[in-house]
């Protein structure tokens, strides 16, 4: 019999910025459903194979909600440097992502539906500062008890910045928030200025909260690995050496 559902048991590790029309924050099918179609894309596949996209091409896997179990209050956006509070859902916030089958889905199609699932919870967030690993979700089930083990499973161009980790994610996402100033091409730039003005330069670097062995670890993600081996020497953590972070590779 063909599995026609799978339940993902999802944990949020850091506070999230997921924001509704009225500007209160909620977990959301669609803007989750926005987020892995990003990283399908980013990883080299095509998301309108399987959750459709222009020209009438219907989706054929869906996505929904359930026993969502959350807290929200006022969270600094960028944690290194205080500020603005925004309302925003609390880290340890909990919910249930469910996939269903729907017509037309073929094995092949449902296989990769689980795939981009699994990679967006490998190396995404949700939300506003995602890129800055604030909603950084997680797969509840997954008990990792080292970093081998992780790394095994991790996309290519992925590094894990190693210590003892933390107790404390929030002190990660403050770590990935505080970026060292005047590297545009590493870490983006929100006041670059043009011949028309200013205009925004995104980051190429994606970060993110991930649980290892009950601690907190930062993870950095980037398409081109000379930008990833440059913004690993960048940022300010306990600066790793060679044999501190590894690359691996996924298939």
């Amino acid at each position: 019999m063909k599995e026609k559902c799978v339940i993902y048991n999802i944990e949020i590790l850091t506070d999230c910025f997921c924001k509704i029309g009225d500007g209160k924050p909620e977990i959301r099918g669609t803007s989750i459903r926005g987020m892995i179609r990003e990283w399908t894309r980013l990883l080299g596949g095509n998301p309108d194979n399987v959750w459709g996209g222009k020209g009438g091409n219907a989706g054929k896997v869906g996505i929904a909600i359930s026993n969502v179990n959350s807290e929200k209050s006022d969270s600094f956006l960028m944690p290194h440097k205080g500020g603005n509070k925004p309302s925003a859902i609390e880290a340890g916030a909990t919910f249930e992502l469910v996939l269903s089958r729907l017509v037309g889905c073929t094995d092949q199609m449902w296989y990769e539906a689980k795939k981009n699932v699994e990679n967006w919870l490998l190396l995404g967030c949700l939300g506003q500062r995602a890129n800055r690993a604030a909603g950084s979700v997680w797969n509840s089930d997954w008990n990792y008890k080292s970093k081998k083990d992780f790394l095994a499973k991790s996309p290519t161009n992925c590094v894990l910045l190693s210590n003892e980790g933390f107790d404390d994610p929030e002190k990660v996402r403050t770590i990935a928030s505080d970026t060292v100033a005047g590297h545009p091409e590493i870490f983006g730039d929100i006041k670059r200025k043009d011949d028309y003005g200013s205009k925004r330069k995104s980051s190429p670097i994606k970060m993110k909260v991930i649980e290892i062995d009950e601690k907190f670890h930062l993870l950095l993600f980037a398409k081109q690995m000379d930008i990833l081996t440059k913004a690993v020497k960048l940022v300010k953590y306990d600066r790793p050496d060679n044999e501190n972070w590894s690359k691996v590779s996924f298939e």
